[in-house]
């Protein structure tokens, strides 16, 4: 049995917020990811936008390792930041509100 398709209504108003909302979002990430290549990574601990931008930097990065030399080396970027991996002999620590983010092996380089 077919039938008429159900109308779609529009609801320009609740789009107008969606968009306002994204806007935000982006603007507070590239404000965060800046605030990372000024400040760097160290000897401070980064706010919630602060590490929410190094988490999906380190997520660029991660997922577009090269392997050098029987080392890592990997970078990410987004915002006009770019994350960088590095082999290191030991352990990197960045704290963050929500405590600390360590990782063996390597260190992380931040820049504009």
């Amino acid at each position: 049995m077919t039938g008429a398709t159900a109308r779609i209504e529009r609801n320009d108003a609740q789009r107008q917020r969606l968009r306002a909302e994204q806007l935000k979002v982006t603007r507070e990430r590239r404000d965060a990811a800046a605030s990372l290549a000024a400040d760097g990574l160290y000897d401070r601990v980064l706010d919630e936008p602060e590490t929410q931008a190094l988490l999906g930097l380190l997520d660029l990065a991660l997922g577009a390792r090269v392997p050098t030399s029987r080392k890592v080396t990997a970078s990410g970027s987004a915002h006009g930041v770019r994350l960088t991996l590095r082999p290191f002999e030991g352990s990197t620590t960045v704290k963050t509100v929500y405590g600390r983010l360590h990782l063996s092996g390597v260190t992380l380089e931040v820049s504009s």
